[in-house]
Formats: structure tokens, C-alpha cells, sequence
């Protein structure tokens, strides 16, 4: 990859890291924007709620699972569909192992990461990333993702310049939740 990218991607990664530092105790658990029943893997597909409610729900956007997400995809969209790939095992098991629900919906959040462990995920993600794009030969950039993937179908360099726009909107918005000083947007 060129350097841009990688420098990208540090800047990246360090809005994000500032944003977990920075993070007031009293919004870590806030929502970040309001979670509707019509958002994607939200409510489950027959209609009824299964112990949902419009208030439950908003634990989707609170502010340390938007940022674990985005960790998460940092580290997953990392890898080139090839071989194998885990969570690492400190996080093994989290919200984004879980799989849908049996009525179509995401399930809550079965763990509350701490300030430490994203900042750790953050420090192994940066770490990956710089490994990663300093490593990538053009031919791996073109691999496509397989099937199951959930990019399946696009190539590594792709997926790379996906990664890269996700970590920049998800660190861009929880900058902007802290700044605010936890005004959540519709």
C-alpha cells in the first residue's frame, strides 16, 4: 500500500483513540444517536418485540459499543479471506461474534467493555493495520472475498479502503459526541 494509506489510517486510529481517552465516565454508556425500530438488525423481523423496547434498544449506539465495533472491523476488515481469522481472545465471544438472533435481530450486548480494553483493541488494531499495509503485495490487494464474507465479492484493496472510510466515521462521530458533550443526534 502507499504511505498515504497508511498514514490515513493512523489518523485514522488516533481520532478514534482520543475520542476513547477523552470520553467522560458519565457518557460511556450514552447513546451516541437515537436507535429506531426500523434500523437495520434491530427489531426482530416478525414485528414483535421479544422483550425490546424503543429504550432497551438504545444500547446499539451507546458510546463504548460503537467504539468496540468499530475495533472490531478495524481487525476483521484486516484480513484478506484467506486462511483463517479470529477475534482476538480478549474479546472473543463479544457482541460482534454473536450471531443474529432467532428472530432475525442482533442480540444485545452480552459484555461492557472498559476505557482500558478499547484502548488495547485500539493499540492491536493499529498495530495490525501498520503490519498489514506494510506487508500487502499487489497481488493480495486483488483477492476477493469469499463467500460468507461480508464483503464478499470485493477485492482485499476494497475492503482496505472500506476499512479505512468505517474507523474515519465512527471515530469522526464519537469525537463529535464527546465534543458535544453527549448531545445525541437523531
Amino acid at each position: 500500500m502507499v504511505s498515504s494509506d497508511r498514514s490515513a489510517f493512523e489518523a485514522a486510529i488516533d481520532q478514534l483513540e482520543a475520542a476513547l481517552r477523552e470520553c467522560p465516565d458519565d457518557l460511556w454508556d450514552r447513546s451516541v444517536w437515537v436507535v429506531k425500530k426500523t434500523d437495520p438488525w434491530i427489531w426482530p423481523k416478525d414485528g414483535q418485540a421479544h422483550g425490546r423496547t424503543e429504550e432497551s434498544i438504545q444500547v446499539f449506539s451507546t458510546f463504548w459499543l460503537v467504539a468496540y465495533h468499530c475495533l472490531f472491523f478495524l481487525d476483521f476488515y484486516l484480513w484478506d479471506g484467506t486462511g483463517e481469522w479470529a477475534t482476538p481472545p480478549t474479546f472473543a465471544g463479544g457482541p460482534e461474534d454473536e450471531s443474529i438472533d432467532e428472530h432475525g435481530a442482533a442480540r444485545p450486548p452480552n459484555v461492557r467493555y472498559t476505557r482500558e480494553q478499547l484502548l488495547d483493541y485500539a493499540t492491536y488494531g493499529r498495530e495490525r493495520a501498520r503490519r498489514v499495509l506494510g506487508e500487502v503485495s499487489p497481488s493480495q490487494l486483488r483477492l476477493v472475498m469469499p463467500k460468507g464474507h461480508p464483503r464478499a465479492g470485493q477485492s482485499f484493496r476494497a475492503v482496505i479502503r472500506a476499512n479505512l472510510e468505517h474507523v474515519r466515521e465512527h471515530g469522526s462521530q464519537l469525537a463529535e459526541f464527546v465534543a458535544s458533550g453527549g448531545i445525541t443526534t437523531p
